[in-house]
């Protein structure tokens, strides 16, 4: 395995933890405690039926939208517009489903 390739296996772990510390610093400034600010964030997005439902319900434009962006960069192009394409995919659903009988 060179350095590149490990490198960029470790990309992933690399932005996660970077991204959990820059959040305690945040919650650090604001003044509060980052261990108790990560548990309650864990226990209200998967501790019950409801969080976790809430959860599913948030994150799913965001996964399309990240699909959407995937499959135009494997095509070689670029797309900055996913957020408009969900509202007009959404807009177009709805009119299907208000033309359709």
């Amino acid at each position: 395995m060179t350095i590149r390739t490990a490198v960029l296996r470790l990309l992933p772990l690399w932005a996660v933890l970077s991204s959990l510390l820059l959040g305690m610093v945040f919650v650090l400034l604001a003044g509060g405690h980052p261990i108790e600010a990560y548990e309650d964030l864990l226990r209200g997005a998967l501790a019950d039926v409801f969080g976790f439902a809430t959860t599913l319900v948030k994150t799913t434009p965001l996964l399309f939208a990240g699909l959407g962006v995937a499959v135009a960069l494997r095509a070689g192009l670029i797309n900055i517009g996913a957020e408009g394409q969900i509202y007009l995919g959404g807009l177009g659903a709805a009119l299907a489903g208000l033309y359709v009988r």
